[in-house]
């Protein structure tokens, strides 16, 4: 019983880190286009 739990527990403790890993993802990705848009704007003034 206590080896189910542990795994129960284990499985979600990795979907959270899934997730939490995708959310970090998103916004690493949102950032840099964030950036490249950035870059694209200041480089024809300069």
């Amino acid at each position: 019983m206590s080896t189910l739990c542990q795994r129960l527990t284990t499985f979600a403790w990795i979907r959270e880190r899934r997730q939490l890993i995708v959310g970090i993802e998103a916004v690493v990705a949102s950032t840099t286009l964030d950036v490249a848009s950035v870059e694209q704007i200041t480089k024809p003034s300069v």
